[in-house]
């Protein structure tokens, strides 16, 4: 039997063996399997199939339907947008962080140089360490604020990083006084997709 969700209506048509609800994000009549397949598919779908299915990734009512655990995500999880650039790219990002093209400028700033030899005023005037905390499943008993320390332009684009790999509810906070929380490498936040345990301390 298809699993229904608590607090919502369905309802039966004739000749229609399927329970039937008012999808209010969507403003439409789904059957349960319908919304069932949206869901799943919004979990992985892709470019402009992924636009589509904004509205599904993040319904707990779909995780219901598929008999699935709800799992929250940034609106930015899994994009494929740079979070320093903020442009889209059909690339892969360098160690799920930057882009190609940013990831050549900061390489430039750190050498001192671009490809014409001249030191690269414009992006090394844009770069810099940033710190933030980061609060991972806040209100919760597991509740732990780690630190992310990385090389870019500015708060907005470590929490957008933070927000495109991580799964699970997130809140940003004052990472505190230098020393006070361990620092982590971007390589390591970027593998919480698949193992979140690795931004806890070992």
């Amino acid at each position: 039997m298809a699993t229904q969700a608590a607090g919502i209506e369905y309802s039966r048509v004739p000749g229609f063996d399927q329970d039937l609800f008012r999808c209010q994000p969507w403003r439409a009549t789904l059957s349960i399997p319908a919304c069932a397949g949206r869901w799943r598919e919004a979990q992985v779908a892709k470019g402009e199939r992924a636009d589509e299915l904004r509205l599904c990734r993040q319904c707990p009512t779909g995780a219901i339907h598929a008999g699935k655990p709800f799992i929250h995500r940034a609106t930015v999880f899994g994009n494929n947008i740079c979070p320093r650039c903020r442009r889209g790219t059909t690339r892969r990002m360098i160690a799920n962080r930057v882009c190609i093209s940013c990831f050549n400028r900061q390489g430039e700033v750190l050498r001192g140089e671009n490809r014409k030899g001249t030191r690269p005023l414009k992006a090394a005037s844009a770069l810099h360490l940033v710190r933030i905390g980061v609060r991972l499943d806040p209100g919760s008993p597991g509740e732990r604020m780690v630190e992310f320390t990385d090389i870019g332009t500015g708060p907005e684009e470590l929490q957008y990083h933070v927000e495109r790999v991580h799964e699970g509810v997130i809140e940003f906070c004052d990472p505190g006084e230098p020393g006070t929380s361990p620092a982590w490498q971007p390589a390591q936040v970027a593998r919480t997709e698949t193992r979140p345990a690795l931004l806890v301390p070992s």
